[in-house]
């Protein structure tokens, strides 16, 4: 499948009119996802997903990534959605590299992209993680999102903002302080994106990806709010109400993660090459071919037989269901039979799996 087709579906999914909140449990995985435009803003410029991809039999890894539109610079929202699109799409491609170096991939993908279209004029905040079968679990940050992980009913923010308020852990005099981001997703060349070593899932209890909608709660609020024994779900509504409640001054977006040990636990068989995506509002799967399944002969096409691409189609499910043909059939000579089916299912896209 070409990576291009993939990056432009996704960015046009997320870019599609939504609700003005939105929040959902990952059916079958220990994972929420939720996001507020608040009570100031006119746009919500958060962009946030949750990806798993079944890359064979046995291996298959989660990606949540969350996106934050800088207000301000150009088209906040559309640089984020971008910056969402390149970076699962470049997960995707990459996904036989290491953890880390599929991380920096994608920081490097969206980076370029996202400066290509608005040569430093626009620009998002970054936050991502990736946990594979294999164990690994690492993240990566850019901007001041954040990452923050719950052990032992402790919380600890292991990400730093790319702000000199970050850098200098708050240890300043507040006039001294500036919350103006350091870099950002389509600064280009100077980027430098912080990898963070997480714990191994079953040492963690808790992981939260926040956006800065949420850090307006005062970091007593924040933790009681998180340590509690409750849901990612029910995690995932509480910081997002409380944060509307204290103002809503900004987009609020939460993805949310406990009982990773349940990851790995999951009786659920799902094809090689499935590509499932959520965010707060929908969910979009992908369907992929392995290179190596058996095929069908190859046959002239009759003259009243479509042409097929040998591909497979993207299926929006919930309130975003959408199939759409990419190839017209071909017509050898007019018949009376020449009009397409409608009720028949066409081909989109393709990802080839040959792992």
């Amino acid at each position: 499948m070409e990576q291009d087709a993939i990056k432009i579906q996704i960015k046009d999914w997320l870019c599609r009119k939504t609700a003005r909140a939105g929040c959902r449990e990952i059916l079958g995985l220990p994972v929420a996802i939720g996001s507020d435009i608040g009570s100031v803003r006119e746009e919500n410029q958060d962009k946030a997903v949750i990806l798993r991809a079944q890359v064979s039999s046995s291996k298959f890894f989660l990606v949540g990534v969350l996106c934050d539109g800088m207000g301000g610079m150009s088209e906040g929202a559309d640089c984020a959605s971008l910056a969402v699109a390149s970076f699962i799409s470049s997960c995707i491609r990459n996904r036989n590299l290491q953890v880390k170096e599929r991380l920096l991939q994608g920081v490097e993908l969206a980076n370029k992209d996202v400066f290509q279209k608005y040569n430093g004029e626009g620009g998002a905040t970054l936050s991502a993680f990736i946990l594979d079968s294999d164990g690994h679990f690492e993240a990566v940050n850019v901007g001041d999102s954040r990452l923050y992980t719950s052990c032992d009913g402790a919380l600890k923010q292991i990400s730093v903002d790319d702000t000199i308020a970050g850098q200098l852990n708050h240890q300043s005099s507040p006039s001294q302080l500036s919350n103006k981001l350091l870099q950002y997703i389509g600064i280009g060349d100077d980027i430098e994106p912080h990898l963070l070593n997480l714990s191994m899932p079953n040492e963690v209890e808790k992981v939260l990806l926040t956006s800065d909608g949420v850090h307006y709660l005062e970091s007593n609020t924040l933790s009681s709010i998180i340590t509690q024994n409750i849901t990612p779900l029910e995690l995932s509504k509480r910081l997002i109400y409380v944060a509307k409640w204290c103002g809503g001054h900004d987009n609020s977006t939460v993805i949310a993660l406990s009982d990773l040990a349940s990851f790995y636990n999951s009786a659920e068989k799902i094809k090689t090459g499935t590509v499932q995506l959520w965010d707060a509002f929908g969910d979009v799967q992908l369907i992929g071919i392995e290179k190596n399944q058996p095929t069908e002969p190859k046959k002239v096409p009759s003259d009243d037989e479509p042409l097929s691409s040998g591909t497979e189609e993207v299926e929006k499910s919930g309130s975003d269901k959408e199939k759409k043909p990419v190839h017209k059939r071909h017509k050898r000579k007019k018949t009376g039979k020449d009009e397409l089916d409608n009720n028949t299912k066409k081909p989109q896209l393709r990802i080839d799996f040959d792992d």
